[in-house]
Formats: C-alpha cells, structure tokens, sequence
C-alpha cells in the first residue's frame, strides 16, 4: 500500500507538473489542484525513503495555490477569497473569473491535510486561508434560494446555477470548515453551514457514486 501511494502521486506529479495559474486559458481547476495534493500528502505521510521528494511537491503546490488565492480579487466581507481563475481554464464558455465552490472542496481537503502534517506557522496560514475560502462561498456562493452556485463568478454579479442539487454538500463543507478554523464562534458562517446541511438534506441529489463521493468528502 504504502509503494502504491508513492506511485500515485508520482504519477499525478508526471502528469501536471506546474501547480500555479498562467491565466487566460491556462488549464487550472480546484479539483485537479486537490487531487495532486492530496496525492503528495499521503505519500509524505507514509513513505518510507522518499518523504522529503513529497513533501517538497506538496510545498511547491500549497505556496502556487495560496498565491492564486492571493491574487484572487476580494469579493466578500473580510477580505473573503477563492481560488478565482478564468473559466476557460475549465473548458468552460461562462466568459468570465470565477470559482468552483464544489471543486473547492477537494481542494480544502489537501490543504487541510498539508496544515495538520505540517503544523506550526505555515499550517496557520493554511487554515487562515480555508476560512477565506469558507467566507466567500458563504457570502457569495448561493443564489436567493440559498442553493450553491455551480460556478460562482468573482467582480461580477454573474453566476452558474447547480441545476441537478448535485453539490449543497461541498459548499456545506467549506462554509463548516471555515467556521471551525476561524474560532467556532462566528455566528454567519455557523448559519450559511446549517442552511447548506438543510438544504443536502433535503434537496440534495446523488445522481451517481461519484456524486456522492464529492459531496460527503473527508467528513
């Protein structure tokens, strides 16, 4: 198991080697930024002669995505942010700079991870910048339903509905997480996460397994 680890994230190291966002068109989503994390991640975790080949990936790739997150317009209160990027980085015709928030969860999954095995001042700015990334999904990701946007677009009012209910659970995760790191005291986003749980659990779809695997995620 643990030689399988290495290779996977061999292999994802292989097949996308820059972890940072050119612009434009360049090919950039939040799922595959997750997924490489959280392949050098667990391979850090339990190599046995190769940790530091990981963790070094794991740091290349963490710093390129908060710098993302950085350079990302703050379009919410508190200086709240995604990991915003053109949507023809998706393959997406929408025209315009935006996030993913269902994406994002697999995202904030390796970056949690990154914060727990690292710890100390860097894991810190990890967390800090989940709760950014928690902020805006709840501040601007849902439309006047309360449902979670399927693309959520950042400096403009346009936005992509989740027409199928495919995605109230990832949206849920990051708005929990961020009220979990920033103290669990902030009443907001304590509200934005349970409208979200409501609304999964009563709305919710789970079309296919996959549908489901993002959805519930580590949680």
């Amino acid at each position: 198991f643990r030689e399988a680890a290495e290779d996977v994230a061999t292999r994802a190291a292989a097949l996308w080697d820059d972890p940072g966002y050119a612009g434009g068109a360049d090919f950039w989503t939040e799922r595959h930024a997750g997924f490489g994390l959280l392949a050098y991640e667990w391979a850090a975790i339990v190599s046995d002669d190769r940790a530091d080949t990981f963790d070094a990936l794991a740091r290349e790739a963490v710093d390129a995505y908060l710098a993302i997150q950085a350079a990302s317009p703050a379009d919410g209160g508190d200086g709240a942010r995604c990991f915003a990027h053109e949507a023809e980085a998706h393959g997406e015709d929408y025209g315009y700079l935006g996030c993913s928030p269902w994406m994002s969860a697999i995202l904030a999954d390796g970056l949690e991870c990154h914060a727990r095995r690292v710890g100390g001042a860097r894991g810190e700015t990890v967390r800090a910048a989940l709760v950014q990334l928690g902020r805006i999904v709840a501040q601007e990701g849902r439309d006047g339903e309360g449902r979670p946007y399927y693309w959520m677009g950042v400096g403009t009012d346009a936005n992509e509905a989740d027409e199928y209910n495919e995605h109230w659970g990832e949206s849920a995760y990051l708005v929990a997480m961020a009220w979990h790191y920033a103290g669990r005291t902030d009443a907001d986003l304590r509200a934005a996460a349970d409208a979200l749980v409501a609304g999964l659990r009563t709305r919710g779809e789970a079309g296919q397994l996959r549908s489901f695997n993002w959805q519930c995620r580590s949680a």
